[in-house]
C-alpha cells in the first residue's frame, strides 16, 4: 500500500475514533523488493503497517457498533479504544454498552496481539474531546462545540 494510503486510511480511523492530525508510518525494516516482474519495491513494513490498519479499523467499527442509539449527550460515554499492543484514540459509545464494548476490545485484543507484527507502529495524536450524542450517535466532539 503507498503510503499515502496508509495514512489516508489511518486519518479515516482516527475521524471515527477522535484522533487528531494523521499519525505518520514509522518502520525499523529497509525497503524489500517485490517478487513479481515490472513492479517496484514496497517497503518491507507495509505488511506490519497494513495489519496494524486493519486492527483500527476493525476497533473503529466496534465502536460504532456501540455507538448507537442515543437521545441525549448523558447516553454517550467516552472510552478506551487501545489495545494492548496499539495505541488507540478513545471513543465515543452508548454508557449502557461500555462494558460490552470493553468485554468485546478485550476478546478481540486476545486475537490479534499475538499476530499482530511489531517492527512497525504508530502512535495516534488523539484530540481533547468529549462524548456527543450526535443525530442518534454517539460521538467524540470538541468540548463546547454543537
Amino acid at each position: 500500500m503507498p503510503p499515502f494510503r496508509v495514512v489516508a486510511a489511518l486519518g479515516a480511523v482516527c475521524g471515527l475514533l477522535a484522533c487528531g492530525a494523521p499519525p505518520s508510518a514509522s518502520t525499523d525494516a529497509p525497503a524489500a523488493p517485490s517478487g513479481s516482474p515490472g513492479q517496484t519495491g514496497a517497503p518491507a513494513a507495509d505488511a506490519c503497517v497494513q495489519a496494524r490498519v486493519d486492527a483500527l479499523t476493525a476497533i473503529s467499527e466496534l465502536v460504532v457498533r456501540n455507538a448507537r442509539t442515543c437521545s441525549v449527550d448523558g447516553d454517550c460515554a467516552m472510552v478506551d479504544a487501545s489495545l494492548p499492543c496499539q495505541d488507540n484514540c478513545r471513543g465515543a459509545v452508548v454508557a449502557a454498552n461500555a462494558a460490552a464494548f470493553a468485554s468485546e476490545l478485550s476478546r478481540y485484543a486476545s486475537i490479534v496481539c499475538p499476530t499482530l507484527p511489531m517492527n512497525c507502529g504508530f502512535a495516534p495524536n488523539c484530540a481533547g474531546v468529549e462524548a456527543r450524542c450526535i443525530d442518534g450517535t454517539c460521538r467524540p466532539a470538541e468540548p463546547g462545540r454543537r
